[in-house]
């Protein structure tokens, strides 16, 4: 795959390192706090929020920075969302736009609500900047990064870093509605890892497949191997690269490097190379509870094909950007994506460019790991059953 230089991007390294969190968040609860304790300190805030606000039901706090007490949360929850000056008027004037207090009110007006009063001046909450945008239908979303009252409103540049940042955190709280059901119990969470269309196989210390969902077995064949450790001609459907087995031990050891989940290539005897996104997995029950494992995520190129219609709903890609992604994401380098789509492959790149500022991502291994992230996202909650089960 030909190698690309990296795109100017607005958002800090500290920043860009948020979007794998946010998608980990998606699948996993209590890694929120860690996500609002990252944008604070990223945006050199004292606190931040990430609320969920439906319409049939008491508002819910996913994540919080530490001077958010459990009093304060609950009275937040209970009554003072309907007092929220900066989230009322976001709604007001447009969701998914990204406001900042001044668009919203002036200080002085602020200082005079019973917002400030009785609930902002008490968590040292002076200057916001955030937004309010849909997650599902009857549900709302609710991002806040808060200065106080000594410190400066926020500038240009930082109302484009969050308006960066915002599709990630959308997505992954829509990933997270969607995948609501992973709290019943694991008989169910395999019938819904069965559903999906991606091969999800998890992988113990020693490498050996602990369990392969529905379509890991139509993509792998039913004897899925009691290891990868096996030869080409031992198993000719599949073949574990040196690169591909660093990562996955790397996952299991806790040592990946930069984004949560890395993506390669998996070369194949009889097909296409597959493109693999290995991820640390650590589940919370079941039998493989307490466990360091990797989850790998396989997609066939021939057979699976991301939706053009979500790419480009989700991070606002012209036609030529989605397809360029997409055959990105099924393994094609800048060469065969520039003879399929019929033009130049400078054109390519200079597409890649524009989808890497789009995406906030730098470079093409991050752009497929995100894809995949985007499409076929797996709970770290579930608890999948042991291969004969």
């Amino acid at each position: 795959m030909n190698s690309l230089a990296d795109t100017a991007s607005p958002l800090t390294s500290r920043q860009h390192g948020l979007i794998g969190k946010l998608y980990e968040a998606a699948l996993d609860d209590a890694a929120w706090r860690a996500v609002c304790a990252g944008l604070a300190a990223s945006f050199g805030a004292t606190s931040s929020a990430v609320v969920v606000l439906p319409t049939h039901r008491q508002k819910q706090f996913l994540g919080r920075s530490d001077n958010f007490s459990d009093a304060m949360i609950a009275s937040y929850e209970e009554h003072y969302w309907q007092c929220d000056v900066w989230a009322m008027r976001a709604m007001q004037t447009g969701l998914a736009r990204v406001f900042t207090s001044a668009d919203m009110i002036s200080d002085r007006d602020f200082e005079r609500t019973e917002f400030y009063a009785d609930f902002c001046r008490q968590l040292g909450v002076f200057y916001v900047i955030g937004s309010v945008f849909p997650v599902a239908d009857g549900e709302l979303g609710l991002l806040g990064i808060h200065r106080q009252r000594g410190q400066r409103h926020y500038t240009a540049l930082e109302r484009l870093q969050v308006e960066t940042l915002l599709p990630h955190l959308q997505r992954a709280l829509q990933i997270r509605h969607r995948l609501a059901p992973a709290a019943a119990p694991p008989a169910c969470s395999a019938q819904i890892l069965d559903t999906l269309d991606v091969a999800v196989v998890l992988l113990g210390a020693q490498l050996n497949v602990l369990y392969a969902n529905a379509a890991a077995i139509r993509l792998f064949g039913a004897d899925v191997p009691a290891s990868l450790q096996v030869s080409t001609k031992g198993c000719p459907r599949w073949q574990l690269t040196p690169p591909l087995a660093r990562a996955v031990s790397a996952a299991i050891g806790g040592r990946l490097q930069g984004p949560a989940c890395q993506s390669l290539r998996m070369e194949r005897d009889d097909g296409a190379p597959l493109i693999v996104s290995v991820a640390p997995y650590r589940s919370t029950s079941g039998p493989h509870a307490g466990r360091p494992c990797a989850m790998l995520l396989a997609r066939d190129p021939g057979v699976c094909e991301a939706s053009l219609l979500a790419l480009q709903q989700l991070f606002g890609l012209t036609p030529s950007e989605t397809q360029v992604c997409r055959s990105l994401a099924q393994g094609q380098c800048v060469d065969q994506i520039a003879s399929t789509c019929a033009v130049s492959a400078c054109t390519v790149k200079t597409h890649l460019h524009h989808i890497y500022g789009k995406t906030g991502t730098r470079r093409q291994g991050e752009l497929i790991a995100l894809v995949h992230q985007c499409i076929a996202a797996v709970p770290q909650s579930f608890a999948p059953p042991p291969p004969n089960g």
